[in-house]
């Protein structure tokens, strides 16, 4: 009767592990899809609207509401059980996820914003640098060559 039952115990462990391993990987396959998903609808965006700028914007805005939801989750969630709150967990994590997406939209505003001042400062600087690679011929050099 015993040895049934390790086998039992046995099967039970394999299939949970199995079904954690599926689990995972179908998480896996989840993310991969959503990171396809905003990458390619900020390259959709940046092609309609002829501008990479507005591709951009779109992908750190996307970027920010798909970090922002599941972080507001947990921690009104977490804020709840730890401060002891007496509200229903579904409302609790409602609340959460629309703080979290307004809060990882204004993340990706100010990325956005970040990213702009990013490409000002360097387009300065590249043209900073094309106007010291332009030769600088004193007068008497020029003066100075017999004509031919």
């Amino acid at each position: 009767m015993v040895v049934f039952g390790l086998i039992a115990l046995l099967i039970v462990l394999v299939l949970m592990g199995v079904g954690i391993a599926i689990g995972l990987f179908a998480c896996l396959i989840l993310s991969a899809l959503m990171a396809l998903g905003v990458i390619s609808s900020s390259l959709v965006i940046g092609f309609k609207s002829g501008k990479y700028s507005h591709g951009i914007r779109a992908f750190f805005l996307q970027c920010g509401v798909v970090a922002g939801l599941p972080a507001g989750c947990v921690c009104t969630w977490l804020a709840v059980k730890i401060f002891d709150i007496p509200i229903q967990s579904w409302i609790a994590i409602g609340a959460g996820a629309l703080a979290g997406a307004l809060a990882g939209l204004l993340t990706g505003l100010v990325l956005d914003q970040l990213f702009r001042l990013f490409i000002q400062q360097l387009r300065k600087q590249v043209a900073a640098r094309k106007m010291k690679r332009l030769p600088n011929v004193p007068k008497d050099a020029i003066d100075a060559q017999p004509l031919p």
